[in-house]
């Protein structure tokens, strides 16, 4: 990797092998940081005025990626399902690497207030499936989080969201299925034992 050009193709494309592969989202993690580390920053190229950095590269594939999981679903089911399953995987992994230390808090809270915002005067209740992306991005980030007063003030606001939203009701029952809210009780279950798994 000689530019930063060639840095963005090589965090691009591992991004993209991440996607086909989330089940080692921590592996993918170590890799970054390891990127990070051999090449922190580059020259400026023509048409920048300061020094290109990893971190800077990384957070423009970041919120690309992003905002591609958050386009409206398909109304053809198998695309709806994949487009879930692409929105987990996404959230989980800039989880995972704010875990790693190569994004900061206000990326996390950016991101929540985006799925799920962090107030109740809210419109109208976000997707289900933003609501399980945000309960699978905190099982992952959610230690570190509350590990930091910043962090936790963020957290408790987000878990005073999730049980607003889990309250709400529409005319046929909870605006929720049962398997979201279960996934919520687990998740506040979680931050009441420390983030220690109680089966483990």
């Amino acid at each position: 990797v000689d530019n930063a050009s060639e840095l963005d193709v090589l965090i691009f494309s591992m991004w993209q092998k991440m996607k086909c592969d989330p089940c080692n989202g921590k592996a993918y993690g170590h890799m970054f940081v390891a990127l990070r580390t051999h090449y922190p920053e580059f020259q400026p190229e023509e048409g920048h005025q300061r020094p290109i950095t990893f971190t800077r590269i990384l957070l423009n594939t970041v919120q690309n990626e992003f905002e591609r999981s958050m386009l409206p679903l398909s109304e053809n089911a198998e695309e709806a399902m994949e487009q879930k399953e692409y929105a987990v995987t996404i959230v989980k992994f800039i989880g995972q690497l704010f875990v790693e230390h190569l994004l900061a808090p206000k990326v996390i809270g950016q991101v929540l207030h985006d799925l799920i915002g962090v107030r109740a005067d809210r419109a109208d209740p976000p997707p289900e499936c933003f609501v399980e992306c945000v309960c699978e991005l905190l099982r992952v980030s959610g230690s570190l989080l509350d590990s930091a007063p910043m962090g936790k003030a963020l957290l408790n606001q987000v878990l005073a969201r999730l049980v607003d939203l889990m309250r709400k009701v529409g005319p046929d029952g909870s605006i929720y299925s049962e398997r979201m809210q279960l996934e919520i009780d687990g998740l506040l279950e979680l931050h009441s034992t420390d983030w220690r798994r109680l089966d483990t």
